[in-house]
């Protein structure tokens, strides 16, 4: 394959890795609402959020192994931990359990996004 059409299914791909870890939050905000009534959790409604959120700033330590381990093994590594997040999200019960996975999910997301930089 030419070098220049590698970069290019390479910037492709990261593209789209964003544009997952992007829709996943923009999914949760429109149907956590109905999410919330179905498992009737609504005192950890903003644990959804914020577990998430708080597990994606562990950009630092992503960008640290980063240099250690290298950028594409542990991309790949972040991903499948998002993916693994969201399948379980999906399959969650209850809203502690629903908790967790965006906990999880965030960890791989913390992964992503900056390393999508530095890859390219």
């Amino acid at each position: 394959m030419a070098p220049g059409r590698a970069r290019q299914l390479l910037t492709a791909a990261l593209m789209i890795a964003t544009a997952t870890v992007a829709f996943e939050t923009q999914v949760v905000t429109v149907a956590l609402p109905s999410i919330t009534g179905e498992l009737q959790g609504i005192a950890l409604y903003p644990w959804v959020f914020s577990g998430y959120l708080l597990m994606s700033i562990t950009a630092p330590i992503y960008g640290k192994l980063a240099d250690i381990f290298g950028r594409r093994p542990l991309f790949m590594l972040g991903f499948t931990i998002f993916s693994v997040g969201t399948f379980l999200c999906g399959a969650a019960t209850s809203m502690p359990f629903l908790v967790a996975s965006r906990v999880v999910q965030g960890l791989g997301a913390g992964a992503i996004l900056p390393l999508v930089l530095t890859v390219t």
